[in-house]
């Protein structure tokens, strides 16, 4: 599509600029850490409760304190807390609208087993339910949108567990590193890398690779092309991918598939084995590289990329991203 062409269509597509959301990201990260006061007290386990886009963020926590700081930390996505806790175990519930009916049957859970709960939220019941029972809320900026308010969610409760968790002035930096990226993929930058990729990514169907320890970075770009741009995504993990997921490229390889690899490093990526086996059987794919100096900002930076491509690529499907029609159903056919 002509470039002009695009940005004049898109601009009645994407009728709320949604896009201008997600450009925000490195401001809201930097403010949320500022603005938040740590825990002052000590606990055991860590359990992070969370549905859809306030759910990341557990899950992007999970992988860091795992990595980084070989920490173990509980997700969970439902209404039941399936592991008995106590006084000991600090349970943090994440819910953007504070009115996420698994999230506060979790943390009503948690509560009955006496754990210690703080709560990250805009406002809604969560931040009601805290007042009434007298645990900690964070509340954090709103913005149109849950998968939206990724970076004030995360700044947030990464400032919450300082105590285990000292990024000192590394959040400045990432901050920065987004607000730097962020002015790249805007749409006033003729068909940017964010442009690219969603258009390298239209009418095929992406199946992204990366290392395990990568897995809430995948998660996150499967559901961000989920919610956005109204595709299926899937994803896979190595090492694995290398005793399943690679069979189904023995054969007749359907080429509306897109792999997408995601690797640190070309030459030591565990990765590099599929990337050879694809250059070996001539499998159409493509190859990212995460950029950063840290894993914490290689997460980041990957998971805006690919969030802004799928802004794009709503445009270029010629849908509106913000809306959720599906979902509402669902909501309604539930409630």
């Amino acid at each position: 599509m002509n470039w002009s062409r695009f940005v004049e269509e898109f601009k009645d597509i994407d009728r709320r600029n949604f896009l201008g959301e997600y450009l925000k990201w490195g401001s809201r990260f930097r403010d949320a850490y500022e603005r938040t006061e740590p825990i002052d007290f000590e606990f055991n386990r860590l359990i992070i409760a969370g549905m859809g886009g306030s759910g990341i963020v557990g899950d992007i926590i999970r992988d860091f304190l795992e990595y980084e700081y070989g920490l173990i930390t509980y997700v969970i996505k439902d209404s039941i807390v399936p592991i008995k806790l106590s006084r000991d175990d600090l349970f943090i519930g994440i819910s953007f609208s504070g009115n996420t009916i698994e999230t506060i049957d979790a943390v009503l859970n948690a509560l009955k087993m006496n754990a210690k709960i703080v709560v990250v939220t805009t406002d809604g019941l969560l931040s009601k339910l805290a007042e009434e029972k007298g645990f900690k809320a964070v509340i954090i900026e709103p913005a149109l949108a849950p998968r939206a308010g990724l970076p004030q969610m995360l700044g947030a409760t990464l400032k919450l567990l300082s105590t285990i968790v000292n990024l000192k002035n590394e959040y400045i930096r990432i901050a920065e590193a987004l607000d730097d990226d962020c002015k790249k993929y805007d749409i006033s930058v003729k068909e940017n890398r964010a442009y690219k990729l969603a258009y390298n990514m239209l009418g095929r169907l992406p199946v992204v690779y990366s290392h395990r320890k990568y897995r809430a970075v995948l998660h996150r770009i499967k559901s961000s092309i989920n919610e956005n741009a109204k595709m299926n995504a899937y994803y896979a993990v190595a090492p694995e991918l290398y005793h399943n997921e690679i069979e189904s490229y023995e054969e007749v390889i359907d080429p509306g598939i897109l792999p997408i690899l995601l690797m640190d490093d070309e030459e030591n990526d565990i990765l590099k084995y599929l990337s050879r086996y694809f250059e070996e059987f001539k499998i159409d794919y493509i190859y990212m590289l995460y950029e950063g100096k840290t894993y914490l900002e290689k997460m980041l930076r990957m998971i805006t990329l690919f969030d802004i491509a799928s802004i794009y690529l709503a445009g270029l499907r010629r849908i509106d991203p913000y809306e959720i029609k599906a979902i509402n159903v669902i909501k309604k056919w539930r409630s």
